[in-house]
Order: structure tokens, then sequence, then C-alpha cells
């Protein structure tokens, strides 16, 4: 399963580069994924070609550029994968070229909170292995991600707005006065937008801790016009939409699921479920950091894909510890 996930995540990644260079904006406002978007999911985006903001990375004063985006059509989407991808990967040498293409499509997705996720996994995945080599690739992410930020405006394809979409960017400029966004800058719009609606989110569940029912949160509450809540983080979401004691219940099993990854790498000898114990804890652990300040689960294949491996891995575990009790 992990050799499937990083061939299936090396594919996307080689997919998305090569898009990235070889699809002109004008093919995509003539596609039908802005009709998609604003017709099927209901969102009336106003990025570049219609498309979502996020499809490209604007540094101010017009100067946009692409960012992988791939088969998602999102490069968070495809960003969360390269990163669960990353931490699971196999142990051998034969995986190296696929991740070293999968973690070059993750930085051409300039998501901030997946090169945070993905520095905080390696974190548990030298926990889980009780190794020391993976706080070195630490180094070499934090590095690659500061250096990949200085060379990114000189190599990554430029983007544009359509007439009809500079009112909409031109009014949206008035309000945030000099903005500029690089990818280590966390006192930009950007950022700031989320922790403000982090904070916001967190006021709502401790002052209505009964919570406001299913629908009232997030990407739902916005397709069906509905007063949001709370957005961005998973966990105000869980919170608003089944109360307090909703969102703690989530919080403790998903944090009682990681222990049981991680105490399982430490019980299995050197082998395959070893390292898939280990990475798959480092992969969770990575995304609840991410689910903070972002919708992560939002994207369907990580609720089916990462959390059926984890409990599978679990579930496997505390089997096999309970028949060896006499």
């Amino acid at each position: 399963m992990l050799w499937t996930l990083l061939g299936a995540a090396a594919a996307v990644a080689g997919f998305g580069l090569v898009e990235e260079y070889t699809t002109s904006l004008g093919w995509w406002h003539r596609s039908g994924a802005v009709g998609y978007f604003r017709h099927q999911l209901g969102f009336d985006y106003h990025g570049p070609g219609g498309m979502p903001e996020n499809f490209a990375f604007n540094t101010g004063q017009n100067h946009l550029f692409r960012r992988l985006i791939s088969t998602f059509i999102s490069p968070l989407g495809a960003a969360y994968m390269f990163v669960v991808a990353l931490l699971a990967a196999p142990m051998r040498r034969l995986a190296i070229p696929f991740a070293a293409l999968v973690f070059a499509g993750l930085l051409f997705t300039i998501s901030r909170s997946a090169l945070t996720g993905l520095v905080a996994g390696l974190i548990v995945l030298a926990l889980a292995r009780r190794e020391w080599w993976p706080l070195a690739v630490v180094a070499i992410v934090v590095g690659a991600g500061i250096g990949f930020d200085r060379a990114y405006r000189h190599v990554a394809p430029t983007a544009h707005f359509l007439p009809a979409e500079l009112k909409e960017q031109e009014a949206n400029a008035r309000k945030h006065p000099g903005a500029k966004t690089r990818l280590f800058d966390f006192n930009e719009p950007s950022w700031r937008s989320h922790l403000s609606s982090l904070r916001h989110g967190l006021s709502t569940v401790v002052h209505h801790p009964q919570g406001y029912g299913l629908g009232n949160a997030g990407a739902t509450a916005e397709r069906f016009g509905v007063t949001l809540k709370a957005g961005e983080s998973n966990y105000t979401e869980v919170g608003v939409e089944t109360g307090l004691a909703g969102m703690l219940a989530f919080v403790l099993w998903n944090l009682a699921l990681l222990a049981g990854l991680v105490r399982r790498a430490w019980n299995e000898p050197p082998g395959a479920l070893r390292d898939g114990a280990a990475g798959i804890a480092a992969a969770l652990a990575a995304i609840l950091l991410i689910a903070i300040q972002t919708d992560a689960f939002g994207i369907p294949w990580l609720a089916y894909v990462l959390w059926w491996l984890a409990g599978s891995l679990t579930v496997a575990w505390s089997r096999s510890t309970s028949s060896v009790r006499p």
C-alpha cells in the first residue's frame, strides 16, 4: 500500500509539473473546471481565469505565478497528498527518485502549511522510529523551502487576471494596501486571515458549546448560503457543528490513534510493518497539525486512505498483542 501511495503521488507530481508549464491560463478558462466550481459546487471564484484564488501565487503589483494544482485542481489537495506520501514512503533506495519528484511537486504548490506539516511529521517519524536521521531531513526541508522561496519567481510560469476579474482584485487590493505575499512571510493578509478565522471559530465554540448542527461550517455552509459559523480550521468546524464535547472527542480520538501507531512502531521488529506504522503515524501527525488552520479533512481521499491505514495498523497491533496474553 505504501508503494502505491508513493507511486500515485509521484504520478500526480509529475503530471502537475508538466501541466504547469504546458497548459495555458486560457485553456483553464475555457475548460469545464470553472463551471464545475461555479455551477456544481456553488463556488463563485475570482482567481485568474475564473479559477480559485489560490490557483496562482500573488506577490503584489499584479505579479502572479502559477502553483502546481495537478489532478486535484487544487494546490492544497496536491500538497497534502505529497506530505503523506513522503512521510509514509517505503524505506528503500528505489523510493528515493520517486520521493525526490514528489518533494519537487510539493515545493511548486507553494504551501506553507504543507511544509510545516512535513517538518512536524519528520519529528514524529524520528520519535516513532527512535532514529535521528529524520531530524537531518528537517534541515534539508527547511533549507529547500527557503531557497525555493527565493528562486520561485524566477522559474515559475506566470499568470494574469482577465479584464472582468481586475475590478474584483482592485477592490480587494484597496482593503489590503501595500500587501505583498512571500512564502515565509507570516505578517501578510493570508496568514493573518487564517489566525483571525481560527480565533473567531474558537470563540464561537466557547460561547455556543452545544453547537449549531451539521452544515453550519466550512465549505458546506458556503455552498448553500448558510451563515458561516466557522471556517478554515477543521477543529472549529467540528466544534460549531457538533459542539464543544464533539470537538474534544474528535481531538482525543485522533490523539489516541496517533499514540497507538507510535506504540506499534516501538513494539514491532524492523520490517515493513514497523516502517508502515511509523510512517503513517508521522503522516497523521502532519495532517492533524495542518488541520488547525485549514480544512484538510475536506479532501475526501485523506479521510478514506489515511484514517483507514491508521486504523488498520492500530487494530492489527491491538489484536496481535491480545492474542499473546495467557
